[in-house]
């Protein structure tokens, strides 16, 4: 990359349960996954549930927060946007998600409607 650009990695709906429980219970930190997010800038990915709702709503394709957080962690990405927050959540609930996931190493953030990212 030269210098003065951005590297971003963008991870939806990928359902890294599918491919087994992986080593935290949460899905399979994948090669695909953690070569498309090495050493990122930003990382956006899909954070609809957390660990404790995943078990009963796996089956829908969605990721847990932790999950996105540890894939982050193991693939050093800089800086980690939460997106595909859980319709019923509210912003109070977010918030406290963001809170209790940052990590010295990754900047935990929350992805909101109409938000404008300078980079």
């Amino acid at each position: 990359m030269s210098t003065g650009q951005v590297a971003i990695a963008y991870l939806s709906d990928h359902s890294p349960i599918t491919l087994g429980p992986g080593p935290d219970g949460l899905g399979e930190y994948h090669d695909a996954a953690l070569e498309l997010a090495r050493d990122v800038d930003m990382l956006l990915h899909d954070a609809q549930y957390t660990a404790a709702e995943l078990p009963a709503r796996a089956a829908f394709g969605h990721s847990a927060v932790e999950y996105a957080v540890g894939l982050a962690e193991r693939s050093g990405a800089r800086r980690l946007l939460l997106f595909h927050h859980d319709p019923p959540r509210t912003d109070d609930a977010i918030d406290e998600i963001v809170r209790s996931h940052q990590r010295p190493i990754v900047e935990v953030q929350a992805a909101a409607e109409g938000m404008v990212i300078d980079l």
